[in-house]
Order: C-alpha cells, then sequence, then structure tokens
C-alpha cells in the first residue's frame, strides 16, 4: 500500500547527540586498552590507539598491532633501512644483517693474533700480514714458523744463517751449521799445523801455503817420520812386554798345548829336538820358569820314552826370593777321552826334599845364551804298557800345569789319548 509512495527520514538531532555523548570503551579492551569516553571521540582514538593491528608502512606483509611498530621497523622488517653507525651508509635490514653486519670494513676490532691492536677492518688483513708481532712468519734460512717477535733471536742462533768466515776468505756467507767445517777442512786461510805434526813438525801455515810447505821440506819431513816409526817400536815392544806381563801363566797353573804332535815325533826320531814351552811364573812375584820335552825321549831314555824339563830363568823378582829354589814339582800327562769316565791321566810328583841337588846354581844365570840356567835332567818319564793305558798314576798336587794337545805315537805305544800336564805346586 505504500508502494507507490515515497517517504524521506529525518534524522533525529537530539537522539543522536544522546547517543554520541554515551560512554563507550575502545574495542582492544582484551589486548590492554583502558581507552573509555564518548562515542563521538571513538575514531579519532582508534586511529591513534597503540593497540590497533595495522600494516607495515613498509609493504613487508607484516600486521602487528601499532604498539609493536617501531620495534618491528627498528629491528625486525626486512624491508627497513638501516644505518650502519661505522660507515653511515644504509642497507636494507635483511641484507645488513646477512652480510654488512660485523663485516663493515670500517669497524674497529681487535687483531685476531692477541696482540693488542685495535684497528679498522679494513687494514686488519695487512697488519696481520706485516706488521704484527704476534704473526707467525717463517724463518727464510731454515723454513720453520716463529712468531715475529722472536724471530730475531732465532736468527742468532739458527744453523742455516748465513755468517763471515772468521778468516775472510770469501765474501759468500757461509751457513752457521757448516761453518766448524769450513774452517777445519776447507777454509784456504785457516791456520792449520803441518801435516806431519804428529812427527814433531810444528810448522803452522794458512791452508793455501801447505802444499808449498810440504814440498819444500820432504827431507826434513822424512827423517821426522823414521824418528816416529823409531819410537812407535819401542813404544810397541813395550806394551808387547806389558801385554805379556799381564796374560803370561801367573796362578801356579801353567797349560801348555804342543800341536801337530805326530809330525814333530817324528821330526824327533830323526833328530832330538828339544821343544820348549813361552816362559811362566809360579805366581804374580815368584820364579820365572819354562818346560821343554824331547818327545823321543833324550839320554838313556832316548826311543823309550817322553823326557819332560823343567828350567829356571832369570826372572823381574829374582832378588826378592828364596835360593836355591826348593819347592816341589809335579807333571801329569791328561787323557782326552771323549768319555771321562774312562779317561786315565798320567800323574807324577817331585819333591824337592828327594832331588835335592837338582837345581845345582843358587840362581839362574842373566849371562846364560840359551836363556836358562838349571835343568831336571830325565825328570819325568813315561810309558804304556799297551794302547790306552797309563801305569804309576798318582793324584795331582795342583797349582802349575802344562798340556800337550793331539796325540802323540810313542814306538809301538799308542797314546793318542793323552796330553801332557805340569804342575807347580807352592808349599807355603
Amino acid at each position: 500500500m505504500f508502494s507507490n509512495h515515497k517517504f524521506k527520514i529525518y534524522p533525529d538531532e537530539e537522539l543522536t547527540s544522546e547517543v554520541m555523548n554515551s560512554l563507550t570503551r575502545c574495542r582492544y579492551v582484551k589486548e590492554g586498552c583502558r581507552w573509555v569516553d564518548k562515542l563521538q571521540n571513538l575514531q579519532a582514538h582508534l586511529d591513534q590507539c597503540r593497540f590497533e593491528a595495522i600494516s607495515c608502512p613498509n609493504k613487508c606483509s607484516a600486521f602487528l598491532s601499532r604498539l609493536d611498530l617501531d620495534d618491528h621497523l627498528d629491528y625486525t622488517c626486512p624491508k627497513r633501512f638501516v644505518q650502519c653507525e661505522h660507515c653511515n651508509q644504509q642497507f636494507p635490514g635483511e641484507l645488513f644483517e646477512k652480510q654488512h653486519s660485523g663485516n663493515c670494513p670500517y669497524e674497529v676490532t681487535w687483531c685476531e693474533n692477541k696482540c693488542g691492536a685495535k684497528l679498522e677492518r679494513r687494514f686488519i688483513i695487512n697488519h696481520s700480514k706485516n706488521e704484527c708481532h704476534k704473526r707467525t712468519v717463517p724463518c727464510k734460512y731454515c723454513s720453520r714458523d716463529f712468531v715475529a717477535e722472536t724471530l730475531q733471536t732465532h736468527q742468532y742462533q739458527c744453523p742455516r744463517f748465513p755468517v763471515a768466515c772468521p778468516n775472510r776468505c770469501d765474501p759468500t756467507k757461509i751457513p752457521r751449521e757448516d761453518l766448524d767445517v769450513h774452517v777445519l777442512a776447507v777454509c784456504p786461510s785457516a791456520t792449520i799445523s803441518c801435516t806431519f805434526k804428529d812427527a814433531g813438525c810444528t810448522h803452522k801455515c794458512p791452508r793455501f801455503s801447505l802444499d808449498k810447505h810440504t814440498e819444500d821440506n820432504m827431507k826434513q819431513h822424512l827423517q821426522l817420520m823414521c824418528g816416529l816409526v823409531k819410537n812407535q817400536q819401542t813404544e810397541i815392544t813395550q806394551l808387547c812386554n806389558a801385554l805379556y806381563t799381564l796374560t803370561h801363566i801367573t796362578d801356579g797353573t801353567f797349560i801348555w798345548k804342543i800341536t801337530n804332535y805326530k809330525q814333530k815325533f817324528l821330526e824327533s826320531v830323526y833328530k832330538s829336538t828339544e821343544i820348549v814351552s813361552e816362559p811362566f811364573y809360579t805366581n804374580r812375584y815368584g820364579y820365572k820358569m819354562a818346560a821343554s820335552v824331547f818327545l823321543n825321549g833324550n839320554g838313556a831314555g832316548e826311543g823309550k820314552y817322553l823326557s819332560v824339563y823343567i828350567k829356571l830363568l832369570p826372572g823381574e823378582f829374582d832378588n826378592i826370593l828364596d835360593w836355591p829354589f826348593s819347592l816341589p814339582i809335579s807333571f801329569s800327562v791328561l787323557d782326552q777321552n771323549g768319555n771321562s769316565d774312562k779317561r786315565a791321566h798320567i800323574k807324577r810328583v817331585l819333591l824337592q826334599i828327594q832331588h835335592g841337588s837338582i837345581f845345582k846354581n843358587q840362581r839362574p844365570m842373566l849371562t846364560i845364551k840359551k836363556h836358562w840356567d838349571s835343568a831336571i835332567p830325565n825328570l819325568f818319564r813315561m810309558k804304556s804298557s799297551k794302547p790306552g793305558t797309563t801305569s804309576e798314576t798318582i793324584v795331582l798336587l795342583s797349582k802349575l800345569v802344562w798340556t800337550m794337545t793331539n796325540s802323540f805315537i810313542h814306538n809301538c805305544f799308542c797314546l793318542s789319548r793323552f796330553v801332557i800336564l805340569f804342575i807347580y805346586y807352592n808349599c807355603t
């Protein structure tokens, strides 16, 4: 019924004024806004409300309250612009954080070698490479690495550091470790002794003139060498005598090994040959003696017996010994059978009391040509009743021993298992 009629609505100003003057709260009261005022002031409040959510003005897609906007724009907005405090240049926030921050060439930083220096980052590389006293540098002579501040000290000891020859032989410097060898063996200006120094030449000269000295003094050097050889021969003789004194028998036991017995025995059959042992002593400061043997016998025992003699020789200590010699002597022939149970040694003892006249002289004379004086003729004669056996075996009285190795064939009797053993016993 009203479709054909137009109606006009008129605002009620009195009611509008009443509504607009009514009190209301901010729509963000739950977010923490405590604003309360007339409704007519609401829009003006919302335009400034800190809790109202708005878009980031940098169009970074972030939607956040006005309260957080400043922090967002200053610190988190990826599209913000940040001014570097060191170089004063501006960079997008994302680029600043990923690339520029911590890498600004104008930022002052500490030296990484902990040398205490602070300088802009753009100077750090050059400082670390060329200036820092804590940097690691190689020694150009020995190639070892050192801290820069210790390199100079090292060079005072570096084995490859070039130093000048003390003799100024060459402008070229020599590695320190080679200097001693250079001076001792190579340096032409080094003063050295003559090659014949040990022979007695006292001449000294630079190495380069040594050859001339040697050529000019060949005769003198030859004379010196002859004298040296003579002195060395004397010394060798003295040393041999001293060695003999230290090594010859002095403990009262002397073992004499006669080798090639068969051959020597056959020789003694055709010519009565005496074999004499090396000298020995009854003790360290005792009588000097030697033993001798006739393998085919001697005198009345020739062709039947093995004749053995003991002889006194002039000794070093004769002046302090008792004379005439009056001590008992014992001789033995040792069986060398491999089976010790089957050995049958032949032993004889000569007691001085039974043979008081065997040493007729008071002491051996130093002028005797054969080097001995008194002897015991036919002292020890041994005979085998059958091959491999012995007779008249006596227990050893011990101390001085003389043995003969190899076998000995005596006429038709074979004593191949025996050696000769002499024993001297000092009755004290």
